[in-house]
């Protein structure tokens, strides 16, 4: 059966078409693409109303680190602005797969 609509192929080109000249942004978008580009360059970062961001945003902000650790989040569930899904779990799973590691760490090769 065959879809009367764009293709998601087709539908991906004409949104980065759209953000390239100026049209609307998806955060999580930009977020997801910066992460591997990300370099520590802060000793401290407080984040507050942590659960208006999603964890590719929250992953970003703490790959910003110059050291693991350094940082405190606050939020209350209970006030969500922007329905995003957000679960205090979710961010604790996000330091149990090692998303506040730098980008260095990422990119580094494999020692032997």
């Amino acid at each position: 059966m065959r879809s009367s609509g764009p293709s998601s192929s087709t539908s991906s080109k004409r949104y980065r078409g759209l953000a390239r000249l100026g049209g609307p942004v998806q955060p999580n978008l930009v977020a997801q693409a910066w992460l591997a580009k990300m370099e520590p360059v802060y000793d401290f970062v407080a984040v507050d109303e942590v659960q208006d961001l999603t964890n590719v945003q929250l992953s970003l902000v703490l790959r910003s680190l110059k050291a693991p650790g350094q940082f405190v989040i606050a939020g209350d569930a209970n006030q969500i602005v922007h329905p995003n899904f957000f679960s205090w779990s979710k961010v604790k799973s996000l330091f149990w797969r090692g998303a506040w590691r730098d980008a260095r760490d990422r990119r580094a090769p494999a020692r032997r």
